[in-house]
């Protein structure tokens, strides 16, 4: 088990099974251990169809926004930075998954 204040990174390849092992891997400490303390974010692919149109963040705790997208025209995303053909939300970024990124007690 990890000791209090340990942060974990989770990277690979597309498909690979990065949000499948973070969701497992919660429902076993929740399920093992319910007063264990978590915090975190994973990203979820959005999908039209079999088309990955963008991303979510999805706290730890249930909250999610949008990450990034490849539909959104409206003048406020026009202005988001770019990653391949994704717009990124920082806004959202920053204030769904920053945060949980800082220990609480």
């Amino acid at each position: 088990m990890a000791a209090a204040g340990k942060c974990f990174l989770v990277t690979g390849p597309a498909g690979i099974g990065k949000t499948t092992l973070i969701v497992r891997v919660l429902e076993t400490l929740r399920n093992s251990n319910p007063n264990l303390k978590v915090q975190g974010f994973y990203t979820r692919e959005i999908r039209e169809g079999t088309e990955r149109i963008g991303f979510e963040v999805v706290t730890l705790d249930g909250r999610t926004g949008l990450l990034a997208s490849n539909k959104i025209s409206s003048a406020q995303s026009l202005r988001w930075p770019t990653v391949g053909r994704y717009r990124v939300d920082v806004a959202s970024f920053e204030s769904l998954a920053l945060p949980e990124l800082q220990l609480r007690g």
